[in-house]
């Protein structure tokens, strides 16, 4: 199993815009000498309901990215996930690649269909309904891959289009920086998945819906004569930690923790963690991602000193 980072907040310390992107640097420095293979950052212009107020400090994630790839040396870097509707697929396709030849190869695409109106509406956007944003999500990632791939693209889609495009250089690693598609839509958005990612995430789905979308995703694949195992499967949980579950469970509801119980794999003590997450990786989860709050420094020394050891080589 390996283990990723998922940076939902770019809240400090002493609350100083100027310590933001150090202690970043420093977390993320840290991670990758202590077992994680990635690190991933959320799409958004302000920070988003259920996290945290609006008025919390908001990094732009690729710029973030940028200057995190040139801090690290091993850590993949991923968004979880650019919404599709916010950068022209094209310059979105240059800016991955850019990435990538800064990183040395470290820099996934992850891309999703995007949810929240208000921020859409509020950078003045407009917000399509879902079915027009996963139509969006299909024809960017076909469009992306064919200016990865070609000297010169020319493309015409419904919604995007490029002619006689040339992206240079193309990334270091090949054939292509890896997509992962977040999202676990049954009808549309694992289909999508299916034909066209090398990742996907389902975000703090509990063991019963986690196997039923990976059956969608495999019988998606196998109608379309693709072999499942390609498809790195990810998941996304909210890590709390402690030495007692009932420690656990005061500093989860302390700081406002609303998932019911069967989707909090990760409150609890660190053999609970083991568990859990045994159970996932039994029913096919490749990797883990958590996200944890800034201070929680006990959750991230628990899951670093017992999960990941006890985890790592399953």
């Amino acid at each position: 199993m390996k283990f990723g980072l998922h940076n939902n907040s770019f809240i400090t310390n002493d609350g100083l815009a100027e310590e933001i992107f150090p202690e970043l640097k420093n977390r993320a420095q840290w991670l990758e000498n202590n077992g994680f293979s990635y690190i991933s950052f959320m799409d958004h212009f302000w920070q988003i309901p259920g996290v945290g107020p609006a008025d919390h400090p908001f990094m732009e994630p690729w710029v973030t990215m940028g200057a995190i790839a040139a801090s690290t040396e091993k850590i993949n870097i991923t968004t979880m996930v650019t919404s599709v509707g916010y950068r022209n697929p094209a310059l979105l396709a240059k800016m991955a690649t850019t990435l990538d030849v800064i990183s040395g190869g470290r820099s996934i695409l992850g891309i999703g269909a995007g949810w929240y109106e208000a921020e859409y509406l509020g950078y003045g956007y407009e917000f399509p309904r879902p079915s027009i944003r996963l139509s969006q999500l299909r024809e960017a990632v076909q469009m992306i891959k064919q200016l990865w791939s070609e000297n010169s693209t020319t493309f015409e889609g419904k919604f995007f289009s490029v002619k006689d495009a040339v992206l240079e250089p193309k990334s270091i690693k090949k054939p292509r920086p890896r997509i992962l598609i977040g999202g676990g839509g049954e009808k549309v958005t694992l289909r999508i998945v299916a034909q066209e990612a090398d990742m996907c995430n389902f975000m703090m789905a509990n063991p019963k819906v986690f196997q039923h979308k990976l059956s969608l995703l495999q019988g998606y694949c196998q109608e379309l004569g693709r072999d499942a195992s390609e498809i790195e499967v990810t998941k996304l949980d909210r890590l709390c930690l402690a030495l007692s579950e009932s420690q656990a469970e005061e500093k989860w509801n302390a700081r406002g923790g609303r998932l019911p119980e069967g989707y909090r794999s990760l409150v609890g003590t660190a053999d609970q963690a083991i568990e859990r997450l045994s159970e996932f990786k039994e029913l096919g989860l490749d990797t883990v991602f958590v996200s944890v709050a800034n201070d929680d420094y006990e959750s991230l020394a628990i899951f670093t000193e017992q999960v990941i050891p006890a985890l790592a080589n399953i």
